[in-house]
């Protein structure tokens, strides 16, 4: 085994990020009333997250102390490495990265998931291309290792020097040269929103995010149009998988004709005695294709200039579901941040991506003689197009497509349980004849059938196929297991979906693995998290050379966490139909207005009574001058200054009576007796202002009467 030079390579602070504390204290919670098998899983599960969940900080060498840091990045960075090794601590495999990322927004750590995204993105060319690979060396530590020393993964000196338009903005990063990362990056984008609380950073990054998957989906669409791969290492399907014997034809062929071999280093041990080395004449096939993209200047017309160009079934399974999501995405920060976030003419244009990619996916459904499957393509250099007949079980990802998301957010509560619409081809036809080949027995000899009674569903190739095919054993792939699972219950068909969600868990818990219900009860402290099962006898693959990563495998323990527990209701909340600043200038608009009409309303009310008052003081002494009051109240009107005092003073009343001085009454007695005065002195008493509503009362024109005890006989007494 090869070893790190010391002198050459330093990593004295490599932080493990400790962010799964908080998320394994949650799922201790979510999990209390759960078996222990089923804790122990989902605690396992994190743990290997957690420990391949990195952050970046180099010590520039020997010489520099253990307190000077230099961060030569635009911004810091998380971002999760293959498996639990320090080998392979600069690389970070963005397909495992994005189910990592669900897995962590699903556990209640939407942070750690956008910084991954974050960390992926980072990678993206200004033509909008993401690499397979992206690799975090700023100080090019690693500038000299063509495979990551130790390990079997290519680093970026493999790749060379890419077209300008492909080489990551942040110069702190690198890529996987021209090759490409899967089309999944749009549905796991939207997974990671779905999952977490939606706070108002959530729907921040998902809005940042919207424009960087559009420029990725511009570039898939533009540049990847009569083929969706250009290297075998894009593909989901295995390495030794059989479909390479047939696609890589004409790069052997050329390989044979040129006399081609690796001459710019050695191909080292980790790499050959890996478990899915596919043999020296597909890898050879494999490094010329990677000495031929590195000699292009630019992306167009790959298939004329390099012997190999695909049309691979899962990763058009993929971009079918990316562009739903996409768009999806689009309406959804529409509707959010209440403006157009993405324009109408994208949504055009993303509307059509999703026309193209369901044809594109349709042109590989073959029926021809009784043959019922999706099966690749291959294209040549005149754009001949070559039908790659070979039974894998990746040919079955189809299943997966036409989840709308939104629409089931959009409307929820519907009485539709199942959003799959791939059942929806010929009324289900289509998918029936999938999942009645993944259970068909070997017996039938059909080369399709992929119900082996000595193997595990799904694996990797058909039961009968020729062993002029063969170039590794047939396997077990947690991965394309998880997309099946959940594929296959969203178009209805609980039980395949469930077996195979239930055989995946039962593998890496190393328990019986075909089983009808789930075994995880009896799951141990310490499950396998495997890249690849055996499929005969449900075995972990393992590779003598690096037995850390054969059970360390960022990928399974994402999907394992993942398939253990079901996902929330797929809702957001709506935004209101105009943009947040226009609502804050209409609430301070509205409350200004209501705030003058507040201050108009208590002035007119002020004004109002002053005026009332006014107006009644004037009306009682009118009512005084009538002839009338006396009969009403006893009294002469100038003797009512008794009561009413000074204000009635002055040329008010005629007061013969009245005192020069203008200030007394008189006191001489009446003209009607002075008996009257006195026996009425209680009546006096009344204010002025209740005799006065009285008497208006008395002489209205809708006949009421005073009560007795008001009324005044004609003799001017009370009765």
């Amino acid at each position: 085994m090869t070893h790190l030079p010391q002198h050459h390579r330093q990593f004295h602070k490599w932080t493990l990020l400790h962010t799964a504390t908080a998320l394994l204290s949650t799922t201790t919670t979510a999990t209390q009333t759960l078996h222990d098998g089923t804790h122990n899983l989902a605690q396992a599960s994190l743990n290997v997250l957690k420990s391949n969940l990195m952050s970046i900080e180099y010590e520039l060498d020997d010489n520099t102390p253990d307190n000077a840091w230099t961060d030569l990045y635009n911004e810091d960075y998380r971002y999760i490495i293959p498996c639990s090794s320090t080998y392979v601590r600069t690389v970070m495999d963005t397909n495992e990265a994005m189910l990592a990322a669900r897995a962590f927004s699903k556990s209640g750590n939407a942070n750690a998931a956008w910084d991954i995204l974050s960390s992926v993105f980072a990678a993206q060319g200004s033509n909008g291309f993401i690499p397979r690979y992206v690799y975090f060396d700023a100080l090019n530590l690693t500038q000299g290792e063509l495979w990551l020393n130790g390990t079997a993964y290519p680093n970026y000196s493999l790749f060379g020097v890419p077209p300008v338009e492909f080489r990551p903005v942040d110069e702190g990063v690198r890529g996987s040269g021209m090759l490409a990362a899967t089309p999944m990056l749009s549905s796991m984008v939207l997974d990671v929103f779905y999952l977490s609380n939606q706070a108002d950073v959530d729907e921040d990054m998902l809005e940042m995010f919207v424009d960087k998957l559009y420029r990725w989906h511009e570039f898939l669409h533009s540049d990847r149009t009569s083929y969706n791969i250009i290297h075998p290492w894009e593909s989901l399907s295995q390495l030794d998988s059989p479909v390479w014997v047939q696609s890589l034809g004409l790069a052997m062929t050329a390989v044979n004709e040129v006399n081609y071999t690796f001459t710019r280093g050695e191909v080292p041990e980790e790499v050959t005695s890996a478990d899915d080395y596919p043999g020296d004449e597909i890898y050879t096939a494999m490094l010329f294709l990677v000495d031929c993209l590195m000699a292009l200047e630019h992306s167009t017309d790959i298939n004329q200039k390099c012997p190999f160009a695909m049309t691979d079934v899962s990763i058009a399974a993929l971009l079918v579901q990316a562009d739903i999501d996409l768009e999806s995405m689009a309406d959804m920060i529409n509707d959010i941040k209440s403006k157009d976030v993405v324009s109408n003419k994208e949504l055009t244009r993303i509307s059509d991506w999703k026309t193209e990619s369901s044809g594109w996916l349709e042109d590989l459904w073959r029926e021809a003689e009784g043959t019922q499957s999706y099966l690749p393509s291959t294209v040549d250099e005149t754009g001949s197009i070559s039908v790659v007949v070979v039974p894998i079980a990746d040919n079955f990802m189809p299943v997966w497509r036409g989840w709308n998301r939104f629409l089931k957010a959009h409307y929820p509560g519907g009485d539709e349980l199942y959003s799959g619409e791939f059942r929806d081809y010929k009324g289900g036809e289509r998918f029936d004849s999938l999942i009645y080949q993944m259970t068909e027995s070997k017996d039938s000899d059909s080369p399709y059938a992929f119900g082996c009674q000595t193997s595990n569903v799904v694996r990797s190739h058909g039961c009968n196929l020729s062993k002029d095919y063969f170039n590794g054993p047939p396997v077990i792939s947690p991965m394309l297991n998880y997309f099946l699972s959940n594929g296959i219950v969203l178009n209805g068909d609980l039980g395949v979906g469930h077996y195979i969600r239930n055989t995946t868990l039962n593998l890496v818990c190393e328990l019986t693995p075909n089983s009808d219900s789930v075994s995880i009860d009896e799951c141990p402290l310490d499950p396998v998290f495997a890249k690849r099962f055996n499929a005969s006898n449900g075995e972990p693959r393992k590779s003598s050379s690096d037995l850390s990563c054969s059970v360390t495998n960022t990928a399974t323990a994402a999907i394992s966490y993942d398939l253990l527990f079901s996902d929330k209701e797929f809702d957001y909340d709506e935004g209101i139909p105009i943009a947040s600043v226009w609502v804050t200038v209409l609430i301070a608009a509205e409350l200004t207005i209501a705030l003058f009409i507040m201050l108009t309303c208590i002035s007119m009310s002020v004004n109002l009574l002053r005026s009332l008052k006014v107006d009644d003081d004037e009306m009682v002494m009118r009512l005084m001058r009538d002839s009338n009051f006396i009969n009403r109240w006893g009294f002469q009107p100038e003797e009512a200054g008794l009561i009413y005092g000074a204000d009635v003073d002055g040329d008010f009343f005629d007061g013969s009576r009245q005192d020069q001085s203008r200030h007394r009454i008189s006191n001489e007695p009446s003209s009607t007796g002075g008996s009257t005065q006195v026996e009425n002195e209680q009546d006096r008493k009344i204010s002025w202002r209740d005799m006065a509503r009285t008497y208006a009362s008395y002489v209205n024109p809708f006949g009421y009467s005073p009560p007795e005890g008001l009324r005044a006989n004609n003799e001017g007494t009370m009765t």
